[in-house]
């Protein structure tokens, strides 16, 4: 389990993307990104994030949805935010033991929950949301409702 002092969070690819993407959920995700920076949140993920977020914004920009100078400001900008990688030895164990639990197909969104620890893990993924529902102990949070769930 991570722990972060004081509040902190793990916000998913999912939110990540949105922040500096056009999509359905952008304005919340970014506003939420804000907030948490604002509060002095710390904002913890997987080791895997960086290459998440870099893998979508590449792709996007490789099948010309995004031009790849946007792509490059979104990366830009990504990697000015300060986020905590949690690298606890035993994160692929745990990730694995969620997988395993949640009937999830991979490991990657587990890294995620497994980096949560006892902090909320915020979504956009629905699919994720559904499958952790079996596991009330996870504290997951639907973008939608993360502002006013976390403040």
């Amino acid at each position: 389990m991570s722990e972060a002092p004081g509040r902190a969070t793990c916000l998913d690819t999912s939110v990540w993307v949105k922040v500096w993407l056009p999509e359905d959920g952008s304005e919340a995700a970014h506003d939420l990104v804000a907030g948490l920076l604002e509060r002095d949140w710390v904002l913890l993920a997987p080791p895997t994030l960086a290459y998440e977020v870099a893998s979508v914004l590449r792709g996007k920009a490789r099948r010309g949805i995004l031009s790849e100078e946007a792509a490059l400001a979104a990366w830009a900008a990504f990697q000015q935010v300060p986020v905590r990688v949690e690298s606890a030895a035993n994160l692929p164990e745990r990730a694995w033991a969620l997988a395993r639990r949640l009937a999830l197909p991979t490991c990657y969104d587990a890294a995620f929950l497994a980096a949560a620890g006892r902090h909320p893990f915020v979504t956009a993924d629905r699919v994720l949301q559904e499958a952790c529902r079996a596991a009330p102990d996870l504290r997951v949070v639907d973008l939608a409702q993360a502002r006013e769930t976390l403040f």
